[in-house]
């Protein structure tokens, strides 16, 4: 092999570090995380097994901070007369577990066409402390369960009541302060356990868009001109139960 064709291959390799490297260390991998087993020197060959045996170090590291992915239903929660719903499946909802945090895409449909919707994440850091029958809103009140619930995102569901909802939330502990009205972190320490918690997620409705921006973000916002008895009402919801242990 040529010392143009070794130069070639190194940089082909530092190319492939560049590209992946915001990924890897965004996602909290350490240095230890990636080790390129064989270091080529100018002037020497590099043989291809050497070579590719550091390819396959960096996809290895790449996809282990690409995090695990569960996918599950998103169903009915709620009527607008706030009791239950039967359940019903409508759309489908993925989670990516990584070191930094959690990251949710959710495709959903029989919204309310026009209206607007907020979601919520329920974290569950502690699980293990929930009611045997399963994590709920039950086991808010319990300390050691470490229960937080704050805004992910919102948005307008289109012309045939569909709409996607992407969000990340980083780990870490996050200050609340409900008594300043904003409606946006309701309580909890936020997102303590990225690997073992149980995360639940709602869709919550808040009436025709208004152009009031509060009816994106906050969990009152405009409520008293939606048409539910209060005002707004929890359509959808999401469970995601604990990642499966390898």
């Amino acid at each position: 092999m040529t010392n143009l064709q070794n130069r070639k291959i190194l940089l082909a390799i530092s190319s492939l570090m560049m590209a992946f490297g915001a990924n890897l260390f965004s996602d909290s991998a350490s240095a230890q995380d990636l080790t390129i087993p064989n270091v080529f020197s100018s002037g020497t060959p590099a043989v291809a097994a050497e070579v590719n045996e550091n390819f396959d170090a960096v996809v290895v590291a790449v996809n282990s901070a690409a995090g695990q992915a569960s996918t599950t239903d998103i169903f009915t929660f709620m009527l607008p007369d706030e009791t239950p719903a039967g359940g019903d499946v409508v759309g489908t909802a993925e989670l990516t577990r990584t070191a930094a945090g959690v990251r949710l895409t959710a495709n959903t449909t029989l919204l309310d066409a026009g209206n607007a919707y907020t979601v919520w994440w329920i974290i569950f850091n502690n699980p293990a402390a929930c009611d045997p029958a399963g994590c709920s809103a039950a086991d808010f009140g319990t300390a050691e369960v470490e229960a937080s619930v704050m805004n992910a995102t919102g948005r307008v569901a289109d012309a045939n009541g569909e709409a996607t909802f992407g969000a990340f939330l980083p780990a870490g502990f996050m200050h609340t302060n409900p008594s300043n009205g904003n409606g946006r972190q309701l309580f909890g320490p936020g997102l303590q356990n990225a690997a073992g918690a149980e995360i639940h997620v709602v869709i919550r409705s808040h009436g025709p868009f208004s152009g009031n921006i509060e009816q994106l973000s906050t969990v009152a916002g405009d409520c008293m001109n939606a048409a539910s008895p209060s005002g707004c009402y929890d359509a959808q919801a999401i469970i995601f139960p604990l990642p499966a242990m390898p």
